[in-house]
């Protein structure tokens, strides 16, 4: 094959599922409560991240602006714990329901 690099194999390989556990920290489920404010509801694996990032995760895991017609958008966020920057993805989700104050349900899954 002309311009077959075995390198570029190589590191095409290096983001494979081979080494997932050294990019990806963790998996949140986070649900936004009118009442209670956004909570972490869930963790894979549990213990990955502390109580007070948990917190942070909760206030960053929703965009700041939803127009009405949103239903699901995703995006990228970058926060700091201690001196070190973590990068994630959130991908948000807003479901109408009658049984809510405001008739709707807000949830964001983020990859940490």
């Amino acid at each position: 094959m002309a311009g077959y690099s075995g390198g570029a194999m190589l590191r095409a390989r290096s983001l494979s599922t081979y080494n997932s556990a050294e990019w990806v920290q963790c998996f949140c489920m986070v649900n936004f409560d009118l009442i209670k404010g956004p909570k972490v509801l869930e963790t894979i694996p549990e213990g990955a991240v502390s109580d007070d990032e948990k917190s942070l995760l909760a206030r960053i895991a929703f965009p700041d602006y939803a127009p009405q017609d949103w239903k699901q958008e995703s995006y990228m966020l970058r926060y700091r714990v201690s001196t070190e920057w973590r990068y994630g993805a959130a991908i948000f989700r807003r479901e109408w329901d009658a049984s809510c104050e405001r008739n709707q349900g807000a949830q964001s899954v983020l990859c940490v």
